[in-house]
């Protein structure tokens, strides 16, 4: 009789970030003349519809890095704390809006960010590419609240027990 593959779900985390309410990013950022200035600028780019500043990536990274496992250990311990960030400017080019973050905390993207708006076909992911390459930019100085935050991510895999079932079925 063989039997059935039994897949479980492994919980690896995906992100860390600082998470904001988008009421906060309605007053204090989508009211803001630069940022309406880059938005007027773009009217066909899609805002987004939650807001957060990526601290580390996780998915598809075999061996973690000493700065990633510095991350992933440091904002454990401050889970759900609410922090404050200073957003300093707002940047666009004809791909994307996003919101550049004074660095001041542990976070792996070079230039913090806090992605507003895309063009479409483009990944939040280029606000990366575009903070360091040549764009618009226009002065906000605004003080930010949010929570440290985790994003889960589940890895279907065959379970231990029924693996080593099939390595003996397939020895034999």
């Amino acid at each position: 009789k063989e039997k059935e593959k039994e897949i479980v779900n492994e919980k690896k985390t995906l992100f860390w970030a600082f998470e904001f309410e988008k009421e906060i990013i309605n007053e204090k950022i989508l009211n803001h003349p630069n940022v309406i200035e880059a938005i007027n600028k773009n009217p066909t780019f899609k805002l987004n519809e939650s807001f957060h500043v990526t601290l580390g990536y996780f998915r598809g990274i075999e061996t973690l890095s000493q700065e990633l496992i510095e991350i992933e250990e440091f904002y454990s311990r401050i889970e759900g704390s609410r922090i404050k960030i200073f957003v300093e400017s707002v940047h666009y080019d004809s791909k994307i809006i996003a919101l550049k973050v004074k660095k001041d905390f542990k976070c792996i993207n070079l230039v913090p960010h806090i992605t507003l708006g895309l063009g479409e076909g483009v990944q939040p992911v280029y606000s990366n590419t575009m903070l360091v390459n040549e764009n618009v930019s226009l002065e906000c100085g605004v003080e930010l609240e949010g929570v440290v935050f985790r994003q889960f991510f589940y890895n279907k895999k065959k379970s231990n027990q029924n693996k080593n079932v099939e390595e003996k079925n397939s020895s034999s």
